[in-house]
C-alpha cells in the first residue's frame, strides 16, 4: 500500500520532470 503510493508520487514527479527540475524524479526513483 506504501509502496503504491511512492509509485504514484513518482509517476507525478516524473511528470513534472518533463515540464520543471528532473532532479525530484531522481530523488524518488531511490525508494
Amino acid at each position: 500500500m506504501f509502496m503504491e503510493c511512492v509509485g504514484q508520487l513518482g509517476n507525478i514527479l516524473r511528470a513534472y520532470g518533463r515540464q520543471g527540475p528532473a532532479h525530484d524524479d531522481d530523488r524518488f526513483e531511490v525508494f
